[in-house]
């Protein structure tokens, strides 16, 4: 009833507010719902990235809304340079050697390195998930310090 009540804009912004503040009672909550969206964009699971990230994020009681918006870390311009990197990774932790990476061979590359091109993308999911959960924290931290405190007496 009392959204109803309210005029359309001020609405949004009280869902928008609502949909952001949940499950994000601390720094670490906000970060690891950051960190698990990033994770999930990044991993080999094209397709199903942002049902993961929503159904990991209720799952462990995060804020689905930021693991949501986390996991379209993998947006069109940069998903090739997601599975690029994933498949130099896992060809280097397999080999010890950089691949001879060529973008325009890239389509012939990568089915031929399936196995590398797995391992490289999970490996890079985890450390982007912790880079991102890191990056979040700090922010959030910051962004909590930099708050005035209202006192209630």
């Amino acid at each position: 009833g009392l959204l109803r009540e309210m005029p359309r804009g001020q609405r949004l912004r009280t869902v928008v507010r609502h949909l952001l503040a949940e499950n994000t009672e601390t720094a670490g909550r906000l970060a690891a719902a950051v960190g698990l969206g990033v994770f999930c964009g990044v991993a080999p699971i094209w397709g199903f990235q942002m049902a993961a990230a929503a159904a990991l994020a209720h799952k462990l009681r995060l804020n689905k809304a930021i693991a949501l918006t986390a996991s379209n870390v993998s947006f069109g311009p940069v998903a090739p340079l997601i599975l690029a990197a994933g498949l130099v990774v896992g060809h280097f932790l397999c080999t010890g050697r950089w691949l001879d990476f060529s973008p325009a061979a890239a389509a012939r590359q990568i089915p031929l390195y399936l196995c590398e091109w797995a391992l490289g993308s999970v490996v890079l999911a985890v450390v982007a998930g912790a880079v991102g959960m890191g990056v979040a924290f700090l922010l959030a931290r910051w962004a909590s310090r930099a708050k005035p405190v209202a006192h209630h007496e």
